[in-house]
């Protein structure tokens, strides 16, 4: 897994960030939540794929615009995309998923 050079530049959103970055271009309602970024993680182990989430040492995670792009784009794709990922996290179903690559 290769590590970011400069993840303030590549990686620049924290949680907060991300919530109000989606909720400003999700048309959907719910908003996404800090609830569903922890669901998200989860079930699609974001905190695992480097392309989206930096995790340092120190400090919150970092997300990159790329992880934005991508919540926008499925919830584009599938409207109910928050509360499925809900419910899966509920069950317990922490399995990875094809959608978010």
């Amino acid at each position: 897994m290769a590590v970011p050079k400069e993840p303030d530049k590549t990686h620049p959103y924290r949680q907060k960030e991300v919530i109000q970055l989606v909720n400003q271009d999700l048309e959907t309602q719910p908003k996404i939540n800090s609830y569903d970024i922890l669901c998200i993680n989860t079930i699609y182990r974001i905190k695992s794929k480097p392309e989206f989430c930096y995790n340092g040492k120190f400090g919150p995670h970092q997300y990159s615009p790329q992880f934005i792009d991508c919540i926008l784009k499925q919830a584009t794709r599938n409207p109910n995309l928050l509360s499925v990922t809900r419910e899966k996290y509920k069950k317990g179903l922490r399995r990875p998923s094809r959608v978010m690559k």
